[in-house]
């Protein structure tokens, strides 16, 4: 797991990481993920994943899956990535746009 948590420690701007297992237990945390608000940012994100589930019927090829979730906030966003076992979540600001 290290690997992949190096992977999105790497993330320009990342100010925080969660990994979690699909069934919404936490694996690692760090920065502003880590403790209690990462733990309610996790539990937000994984019923938008399942509602995002629910959305099949919009697909046309059923062989298409969701590949990312992004939430964005004026200042920071939250980037979602799931494998078969896990969860990524990177919480990265943003630039500011002069």
């Amino acid at each position: 797991m290290s690997g992949r948590m190096e992977t999105l420690l790497a993330t320009p701007n990342q100010v925080g990481v969660l990994i979690a297992d699909r069934e919404g237990t936490l694996v690692s945390a760090s920065g502003d993920l880590d403790g209690s608000y990462g733990e309610r940012v996790l539990k937000t994100i994984r019923l938008m994943l399942l509602d995002c589930g629910n959305l099949q019927f919009l697909k046309k090829d059923s062989d298409e899956h969701l590949e990312r979730l992004t939430v964005s906030y004026p200042t920071y966003q939250y980037n979602v990535t799931m494998d078969e076992q896990h969860i990524y979540i990177v919480k990265q600001v943003l630039e500011e746009v002069n």
